[in-house]
């Protein structure tokens, strides 16, 4: 109710020139503690309260009379008043009626005429209305609250007695209990539960700081509730504490937990690395692979950026990249080396992408990485090897247009001196005869030697070329095959031997003529006539070299990784024929041995061949 609505617009009313006497009839019959004073015009004048009539008796009793005395000569004037706009504004009322120590407060218009009284009485009685219905309106609402609060709220005493319990209705109560007020907690909660709160509740107290613990506790049989509860001091020696029922939370909680591990480990399983970091390049997930990439735990990649896990020009190079995925918002692949701690590197094939939300939204970049070594150096194989098959096909259709002439040059000779020796063997001398078959002799041994050479070569590489060491006087067989090539040959071999004499050493004979004769024979053939040949052997204490040297037409520099080869034959030799199967069994032959075989070269002023073998061979340098 406002000020304006407690106004009494008929309040007891008098004019000046009444008598005492009415005024105290008029007093007496409306019982009102004062009169006010009007003019004939309603104009406020004064007032009359009882108490000054009082005062005009006390002061005059003898010769007091009521009915000549009038008001006007009684009243007290001026009056205290309050303008109508002055109540509107809000004028604060009780302090008027504290400093007038009046019961009635007149209001008067703008011109100072009276439109009524408020009375002290109904003023108090309207404020405390008021009071009352602002008391109960925040009663209402502050239960409307409590309904909404999907808690429980108990207020506790140090020793754990229950002093007041509100409830929204969301928490399961115990045994469906309402109100505990007045009980204890043994009364409430089982033992266990009970010595835990009231510990919470002291430590609180003591501390002075909100405490929070959770707990599983039973409300109904078999049904179990999470709870999480707040204990904050609330005066002395008491305690709030507020209780939440967090299961359908925890619950979704272990749920997620259940997903996110059911999910690290398929991620776990995929063997290609995978990472995901944020818009700020830390790392928020990475999978088995990946840490065993990085070689660091989980705990130490998780909240890191690149600049806190590598060298900063590295870590740089990986921002760059995932900047360039994210502005572009596509995916990038490239591959990179990675060094592990062991020395090893591994070729990785790295793919990043931006990850989006539904709305479209960059959250990160996912990255995934292969490692791609083995395919790549699978790939690298086999394109050596293609390489190698092409080269030996080269070889060998080389080898084939060099065989052909070889066989056909011999064959040649041995048809034509057959044919002339049939139509016309009545014709030549002896000698001529002679002639003719050393022609078909020398021809044929030419064929079988060729022929030889491949079926050496074919056993070499499957592995069956005969190895057997046997004993065997060194500078007796060095001289005996040093007098078959000159005989055969007749060129200039000069021959020197270094070492104790009649020197027993355990080799193959067969092979070790074949590459001492096949360096030789390379030697007179890739030499001008007349021009000697070297051939040195030098005995040492585990080894015997054997050094060729001629003054010939050399090797190519290009040539010289290629001249154990099959088939190979360098550019410079021209018509001097050949199969370049030669030097290639020699190798093998020198490997059986367990020994090494060198070519060193100048073109066009020779090459010199050195062959070292250990003294003692036997059949397990074969393996």
């Amino acid at each position: 109710m406002l000020p304006v609505d407690l106004i009494n617009r008929s309040p007891g009313v008098i004019c000046p020139e009444a008598s005492l006497t009415a005024a105290i009839a008029l007093l007496h019959r409306q019982q009102l503690p004062l009169l006010w004073v009007c003019g004939g015009d309603g104009q406020l004048l004064g007032l009359l309260p009882s108490s000054a009539i009082f005062a005009q008796v006390l002061a005059q009793p003898s010769a007091f009379n009521a009915d000549r005395l009038t008001v006007g000569a009684t009243m007290l004037s001026p009056p205290p008043v309050l303008s109508f706009e002055d109540l509107k504004e809000g004028q604060d009322l009780q302090a008027w009626f504290t400093a007038q120590k009046l019961p009635l407060l007149p209001v008067v218009d703008g011109e100072g005429k009276l439109l009524g009284a408020i009375a002290q009485s109904d003023y108090l009685t309207a404020q405390l209305a008021a009071e009352r219905a602002v008391h109960h309106e925040s009663a209402s609402h502050y239960q409307s609250l409590i309904k909404t609060i999907p808690d429980l709220i108990i207020r506790y005493d140090r020793n754990g007695k229950y002093l007041e319990m509100l409830c929204g209705g969301r928490v399961q109560l115990l045994n469906g209990c309402l109100d505990n007020t007045g009980a204890d907690l043994w009364e409430v909660l089982p033992p266990h539960l009970a010595s835990q709160r009231l510990d919470y509740i002291q430590r609180t107290l003591e501390s002075g700081e909100m405490q929070r613990y959770e707990y599983d506790i039973e409300v109904a049989p078999g049904k179990w509730c999470h709870e999480e509860a707040y204990i904050s001091v609330a005066g002395a020696d008491q305690v709030i504490m507020l209780i939440r029922d967090i299961s359908e939370r925890v619950n979704v909680q272990s749920a997620l937990a259940q997903e996110k591990a059911l999910m690290q480990s398929l991620i776990d399983s995929i063997p290609d690395l995978i990472i995901y970091k944020d818009l700020e390049g830390v790392y928020r997930a990475c999978n088995q692979s990946a840490r065993g990439i990085l070689e660091k735990g989980q705990d130490e990649i998780i909240g890191k950026t690149d600049f806190e896990l590598f060298p900063e020009v590295i870590a740089q190079n990986h921002r760059d990249h995932d900047l360039h995925a994210l502005n572009g918002r596509m995916s990038i692949r490239r591959e990179k080396w990675v060094t592990f701690k062991d020395g090893t590197q591994r070729l990785l094939e790295i793919e990043k992408t931006p990850f989006v939300d539904a709305q479209g939204k960059i959250l990160g970049i996912i990255g995934v990485g292969r490692d791609v070594t083995d395919r790549e150096r699978a790939i690298e194989d086999l394109l050596n090897n293609l390489i190698k098959e092409k080269e030996v096909l080269d070889l060998k259709s080389d080898f084939i247009t060099i065989a052909s002439h070889e066989f056909r040059t011999p064959l040649t000779v041995i048809m034509a001196s057959a044919k002339l020796m049939r139509h016309c063997l009545d014709r030549f001398t002896p000698n001529q005869q002679i002639e003719q078959l050393d022609q078909i002799l020398r021809s044929s041994d030419r064929i079988l030697a060729l022929l030889e050479d491949i079926l050496v070569l074919n056993q070499a590489d499957a592995d069956k070329l005969n190895f057997i060491p046997a004993a065997c006087n060194l500078e007796q067989f060095c001289q005996t095959l040093y007098q078959e090539i000159v005989t055969t040959h007749s060129s200039t071999i000069q021959f020197h031997y270094i070492g104790s004499p009649n020197c027993v050493v355990t080799m193959d004979e067969k092979l070790l003529r074949y590459i001492l004769n096949n360096l030789l024979s390379n030697g007179i053939k890739y030499t001008l006539e007349r021009t000697p040949i070297e051939f040195i052997v030098t005995v040492g204490h585990h080894y015997i070299q054997f050094t060729v040297t001629d003054q010939g037409i050399g090797i190519p520099p290009d040539a010289l990784n290629y001249v154990f080869q099959p088939f190979y034959r360098a550019k410079n030799v021209g018509n001097i024929p050949g199969t370049g199967l030669g030097l290639a069994i020699a190798k093998q032959a020198v490997d059986l041995h367990g020994g090494v075989i060198d070519c060193r070269s100048q073109l066009g002023q020779g090459t010199t061949f050195t062959v070292r073998l250990p003294r003692s061979s036997d059949l397990t340098k074969k393996s």
